[in-house]
């Protein structure tokens, strides 16, 4: 079946955006910049439940729960090729509750989640103990899992090139980051209200350091054997919170690690520039 599409040709850019871009860079990067941030992400897997179904499973664990349904879908979408039931291990760095990787162990088969975290959090799913680390150093081999979830974590993290580092080194294919773009003050006031709003309740970390699209860039080139595909401009809110916040604040990327790359070739590409790989998706 065909890619679902998602992305900025559905959220859509505001008139006094797209009147900013044409006047910064022209109306055929503006177009370019529309039309390479739909994204193509992958059907989304027949094992995952529908949204009620995952809603009960999560109960009262979180604060907005459309949220985390939409970070649950794009993150099982991201965890293999399209329509794949291959056997994984897969490590959540930075698990919090563990509920996330329980959705992943439970409705998808042959799956095994591994969680790590620096501490046990408050209202851990019961039954869920996380394997406890220094927020540095994962106690695991090289390629010790198939894939890798940083959902929310870099942005918290005291040193983020290490750790992705470090997760890359236990992983042999792919990392699915989830975090935030921040491209002004203001976006980064935003999104300390949000991690304030939505992380002190749980006993979560509420300091971030967040990234633009440079600082993504410089992260993705600490790690050369990294094939980055930016996925942008997906639906993460709706109603009053989207109007507040907006989506833009959200990003997701899906991290191919090969065994071998040119190293001419940058490790990530922003979605407005061109690739000099390949393998180097512009955001689909």
């Amino acid at each position: 079946s065909e890619p679902v599409r998602e992305g900025k040709l559905r959220a859509g850019f505001t008139p006094m955006q797209v009147a900013r871009n044409v006047c910064a860079i022209g109306w055929s990067r503006v177009l370019d910049s529309i039309l390479s941030s739909a994204d193509m992400l992958p059907p989304r897997p027949t094992w995952l439940p529908e949204a009620s179904a995952l809603r009960d499973f999560y109960g009262q664990t979180t604060a907005y729960s459309y949220y985390r349904l939409q970070v649950t879908d794009y993150i099982a979408r991201l965890l293999t090729a399209a329509g794949s039931t291959e056997a994984l291990d897969v490590i959540d760095v930075g698990s919090g509750d563990g509920y996330l990787g329980a959705v992943l162990q439970t409705y998808r088969p042959a799956t095994r989640v591994t969680g790590v975290e620096t501490h046990r959090r408050e209202l851990t799913r019961p039954g869920f103990e996380p394997v406890v680390f220094d927020g540095l150093h994962l106690p695991f081999p090289d390629g010790s899992f198939d894939v890798a979830v940083l959902s929310n974590v870099l942005h918290h993290a005291d040193d983020q090139p290490a750790l992705f580092a470090e997760t890359c080194r236990v992983t042999r294919r792919r990392v699915i980051v989830k975090d935030h773009l921040a491209s002004s003050f203001a976006d980064r006031w935003k999104l300390a209200v949000l991690d304030v709003l939505g992380n002190r309740r749980f006993g979560a970390d509420t300091q971030g350091d967040y990234l633009d699209r440079a600082g993504w860039n410089e992260l993705f080139a600490t790690v050369p054997r990294a094939i980055v595909s930016w996925h942008e401009g997906l639906s993460f809110r709706t109603g009053p919170l989207a109007v507040a916040f907006g989506n833009a604040l959200e990003i997701m990327f899906a991290v191919d690690l090969a065994s071998s790359r040119d190293s001419s070739c940058p490790a990530t590409i922003a979605p407005s520039e061109e690739s000099c790989h390949a393998g180097i998706a512009r955001a689909h």
